[in-house]
């Protein structure tokens, strides 16, 4: 699943899920992790502010996520599932004379 995903990247940051520690992000919708792994980073603050998760002590958990290299990782995660998407971008042309009509708007 996304969440053990999420876990398994989190790890070696010594961040849980749902952990005791006060560093650990407190996941109030499951459905978060859809969005973090579609959106990128831009989603971490999104439902943040939506209180979707919450955190006790936010600048400990970037501190971690920062000196254990997880940003990186997560990165190169996030290209490689858009490789097919950006491969089918680059050898079909979608542009059409109604879809460019809808952007001229």
């Amino acid at each position: 699943s996304k969440r053990e995903l999420a876990q398994e990247l989190l790890a070696p940051a010594g961040i849980v899920l749902d952990g005791a520690n006060p560093w650990d992000p407190q996941v109030q919708d499951e459905k978060i992790f859809d969005e973090l792994f579609t959106t990128g980073s831009l989603a971490i603050g999104e439902t943040y502010m939506q209180s979707r998760w919450d955190v006790a002590d936010m600048p400990e958990m970037f501190s971690r996520v920062l000196r254990s290299g997880v940003a990186s990782r997560v990165f190169h995660l996030k290209t490689f599932a858009l490789l097919p998407h950006l491969v089918r971008q680059r050898l079909f042309n979608r542009q059409t004379r109604d879809l460019s009509s809808l952007v001229a708007l």
